[in-house]
């Protein structure tokens, strides 16, 4: 079996997508101008990762656990006073 070069791309977008590796990232690895080409080429995969993401999102609010603010991440502005909750 000869690797060709877009049979290396495929396999590189395609496990790096399961692997939960943020699309732009893909696309800057690919050299592709744009993260939309990407995903427009590839998006087949992601179908499949919905269900995933899905639970990963429940995980991360899950009200049941006292320390759920904690785990997650606020973007400040330089010099933005951010509360402490709870």
């Amino acid at each position: 079996m000869v690797l060709t070069c877009s049979i290396v791309a495929i396999a590189t977008a395609n496990l790096m997508l399961r692997q939960g590796i943020h699309p732009k990232i893909i696309s800057e690895r690919l050299g592709h101008s744009s993260v939309s080409i990407t995903l427009d080429i590839y998006s087949h995969v992601l179908p499949g990762l919905q269900k995933a993401a899905a639970q990963r999102f429940d995980e991360a609010f899950n009200f049941g656990h006292n320390n759920y603010v904690e785990k997650l991440v606020i973007p400040r502005r330089k010099n933005e006073v951010v509360e402490k909750f709870g």
